[in-house]
Formats: structure tokens, sequence, C-alpha cells
């Protein structure tokens, strides 16, 4: 930047060239290099003491100021500059992009009623275009540096926690459930041989999609989610998650952090409780409807069960006797009597 600002100013015959980055978003400007400044570095500068350089950057072309002192664009600064030497002044704005992102600012001591010939007007557009090209390039290597090293930061942090997993390694791979490990990004670190197992898939593409809600800091638990296996078949899954970090101070997970999900085949379970449902409606339509009267009691003489059949003969309604003793429907020797053979284990009694 200090030999291109030697070489503008030499070109055009200024006292002073500077080579400026902007940022309007900050109303400031960073010096880079000066002509007579070799060791300048990134001098910030206020926006509003420069309105030269406002104006050439909204304008996105070159700016001539023949007569500093006249000039209506320096009446907000005119105090500030009294006492400085200034005669005139030519700015080329350097664009990336159709975007002005720095200015080459050239003072002169001396007044320039002309203006600037064709030729100088070239040859500062091309300094100015080739400043931009230079800044494109130099965007374009820190981009590219930052994202090398923002991916070998990602590596190193993904071999420390893969090395803190691999010492529980033997232990997850000999547990009865699936277990998987999660990072962030809900990244697979580990899975272990059950969890493969339940699921048939490999560790690279084992149920990223249900780790958002983990990563968002949720951590359900208990929760039945119906699976695709890649065998085709569709399992129910218990999933429980837990997070392996401390939480920060909002309760929620650290940018960097790594959670532990564990599932659990329940579909045979969820299949015998259907099954006993149907049983149990069964049994139930099946008391409900028989020409028996049927009565059960536990061993108390606690009235459980009471069908329409036993209502019709008795003549007490299901409600009536619920909860009640059997010695209501029965004379106190019967219900005694079969009592005591209950709980020897007989079958049948005849009450006559």
């Amino acid at each position: 930047p200090f030999r291109l600002a030697c070489l503008m100013g030499d070109g055009l015959a200024a006292d002073r060239c500077a080579v400026l980055l902007v940022d309007p978003n900050r109303n400031a400007g960073f010096g880079v290099a000066a002509s007579e400044a070799p060791g300048l570095d990134r001098l910030q500068v206020d926006l509003d003491s420069y309105p030269e350089i406002r104006e050439a950057v909204a304008r996105g072309e070159p700016l001539m100021v023949t007569d500093v002192a006249a000039d209506p664009l320096f009446d907000s600064v005119r105090r500030t500059i009294a006492d400085k030497d200034l005669g005139s002044m030519i700015l080329f704005p350097v664009k990336v992009e159709e975007e002005a992102l720095a200015v080459l600012h050239l003072r002169m001591k001396n007044k320039r009623p002309e203006g600037l010939v064709s030729r100088e007007l070239r040859f500062g557009r091309i300094v100015a275009n080739a400043t931009g090209i230079a800044i494109r390039n130099a965007r374009l290597f820190r981009d590219i540096r930052n994202k090398r090293e923002r991916m070998a930061s990602e590596h190193r942090k993904i071999e420390r926690r893969l090395a803190q997993i691999d010492k529980y390694r033997r232990f997850f791979d000999l547990a009865g459930d699936g277990l998987v490990i999660i990072d962030e990004r809900a990244r697979v670190l580990f899975a272990n041989r059950a969890s493969l197992r339940l699921f048939g898939f490999d560790e690279a593409a084992l149920l990223v999609e249900l780790m958002s809600e983990v990563c968002k800091g949720r951590y359900p638990a208990d929760v039945e989610i119906p699976f695709l296996k890649s065998s085709g078949e569709v399992a129910l899954m218990s999933l429980t998650t837990s997070g392996l970090d401390e939480p920060n101070d909002t309760g929620f997970p650290r940018e960097d952090f790594t959670a532990i999900v564990s599932f659990r085949d329940v579909t045979r379970t969820h299949q015998m409780q259907e099954e006993l449902r149907q049983t149990k409606e069964f049994l139930e339509n099946l008391i409900a409807s028989s020409a028996d009267a049927i009565v059960a009691t536990d061993t108390e003489g606690k009235i459980l069960i009471f069908n329409s059949a036993a209502e019709r003969i008795t003549g007490y309604s299901a409600a009536e006797v619920s909860d009640g003793m059997v010695t209501r429907i029965l004379s106190p020797g019967s219900a005694l009597r079969i009592l005591r053979e209950l709980r020897r284990g007989a079958g049948q009694f005849d009450d006559r």
C-alpha cells in the first residue's frame, strides 16, 4: 500500500496520497498507507471530519476539488481545516463488486483550477481498479485462510472428543440399548453396536434429522417415535437424551457441546400391550354376555366382577355390590365355606 500511495502521488503530482479503507456502517475510515508515513497502519478517522470521502464514496466516481477554500463541501469542517495547507484534492473511489470499499485520497497545496486532464483521469482509474482487485484478492485469501483455520479447529475439536469417547467405547458397545453421541451440529461422533443393529444404518447417516431438538438445547426423555429401518420394517423406538457438558448461564448447552442419545426398540412391548388389551376386552365381553352368573372376588371376599346374569339372578345391580363383600349375596356360612375352599385351591362348589 505504501508503494501504491507513492506511485499515485508521483503520477498526479500530489503533495500527499493516502489509501483509506471505508466502513460507512461504522462512519469510519482506516488509513492503511500514506506517501509521507511509511509506517502507517490502520489509523482510524471519523468520516464526519472528511466530507470529501463521503462524497466520493456516495458518487462512486472520481471527485476533483479545485479550490478547497471556496468549495461549499467543506463548510461543515471549515474551522477544522482553516490552518491546513490545502489547495486542491483528488479522490478516486476503489470499488469491489460495485461497492466502494476504499478511497485514494490526494492532496495538493496549490489550487488546480484546470482540474484533471484525460491522461491523469485514466491513470487514476487504472490504479484504483488495480487496488480494487488487490483488495478483492486479499479478502478472498482472508476468507480461504479463515475457512481453513475453522476446518482445522473443527478437526482438532472432533479428535479431542473422539479421544474422550474412545475410553468408553467398549462399555458402550456392551450396552443393550442403542447409544449415539452427537455434537452441536448433529454430527454423529459415535454409535455403538446396538444402535447399528437396531437401525441397520451406518454411523454417518444415523438419525441426523432427529437430533435437531437436542441441538436446540431440548433433551427429550422417553419419547416414542416410529422409524423406518433400512430393511423397510417400521419400528417404534423409545428415545432418551442427555447432555454430556455442563449448560451455560442460560440453561442451554454451550456453543460447543456433546449429547448422548439412547434408543430402545419397544415395538414388541407395544405389540404385547395391544394383545393384552384385546384379550382383556374379549374376556370382559365374554363375562358380560354369559348366561351364567359370574361373580369374582379376592381371597378376602371382596367382589371384583359381577356380570349381568348375576344381577338378574340376585336382584342386585353391579353398582350396589361393587367393592362390597360376598356375604351380601350369600349366606354367611356359604360365603365362609367358599372362601375357605378357594384358599385351599378347590375349583367347584354347589351351594345347596
